[in-house]
């Protein structure tokens, strides 16, 4: 499973603040992703894009982590243990390297 590292920001201008997502789209049609640093996993059928306002991702609030999501391994833990391993291709299972994060 691959971990794509997407820069974007929130706010309305000129507040708006950078962040970072941690998105993966291998499961089933829609995007799964979260903020860098936020407990809050989203799902949307949204595409996204380097520099998107993620106040105007049309999505679905997915489930909240114990803790802030700060690495790859940890957001695809988090998915793989809230929406089961079944998810995953059977290819990729338990298969998580430091070069799966794509910037």
């Amino acid at each position: 499973m691959k971990v794509t590292l997407l820069p974007a920001f929130y706010g309305k201008t000129p507040h708006q603040i950078p962040c970072r997502l941690f998105i993966v789209d291998e499961l089933y049609i829609g995007t799964w992703y979260v903020i860098e640093g936020s407990k809050n996993v989203h799902y949307t059928l949204t595409g996204l894009h380097k520099g998107i306002n993620v106040e105007e991702i049309l999505d679905t609030d997915g489930f909240t982590t114990d803790q802030p999501i700060t690495a790859a391994r940890q957001f695809i833990f988090e998915l793989q243990k809230k929406l089961g391993s079944y998810m995953v291709r059977p290819a990729m299972q338990g298969k998580v390297f430091d070069n799966d994060v794509k910037e």
